[in-house]
C-alpha cells in the first residue's frame, strides 16, 4: 500500500468514527433540521407554531432564526433537546417568561415556538 493511500484511507476511518462516536452528531445529522428535533417535543407541533406565530407578530425583530438559536444556546450544545429543558428550567427559576396570548412561557419555549413558525414558511 503507498503511503498516500494509506494515509487517505486512516482520514476516512477517523472521519467516521468521529461521526459515530461523537454526542449530537448523528443525532442531528439523522433527524435533519433542528426543527424536526424540536417539533417531537410537541404532541401538535402545528399548536406550537401559532404560538411562535403571535409572538413574532409582536416581536418582528426576533424573527431571525441565528437569533433564536443564540438565545437557545443551541450552537454551543451536543443535544439540543436537553439543552432546552435545562435552559426551560431556568428561565422559569430566574423569572425569565413571556405572555403570550395569555399563556406564561420560558423564553425557550417562546423560542422554539417561533423557530417551528419560522420553519413553516
Amino acid at each position: 500500500m503507498r503511503r498516500r493511500d494509506f494515509i487517505l484511507t486512516l482520514t476516512g476511518t477517523l472521519a467516521c468514527l468521529h461521526y459515530l462516536y461523537t454526542p449530537g452528531v448523528r443525532a442531528r445529522s439523522q433527524s435533519g433540521r433542528i426543527e424536526d428535533q424540536y417539533a417531537t417535543m410537541f404532541s401538535d407541533p402545528d399548536n406550537a407554531r401559532v404560538v411562535g406565530r403571535v409572538y413574532l407578530q409582536a416581536n418582528p425583530r426576533h424573527a431571525n432564526r441565528a437569533y433564536l438559536q443564540r438565545q437557545l444556546g443551541e450552537e454551543h450544545s451536543q443535544d439540543p433537546i436537553k439543552s432546552f429543558e435545562n435552559r426551560r428550567q431556568q428561565d422559569f427559576l430566574n423569572g425569565n417568561t413571556v405572555a403570550v396570548d395569555g399563556w406564561v412561557l420560558a423564553n425557550a419555549e417562546v423560542c422554539v415556538c417561533a423557530l417551528l413558525a419560522l420553519s413553516a414558511v
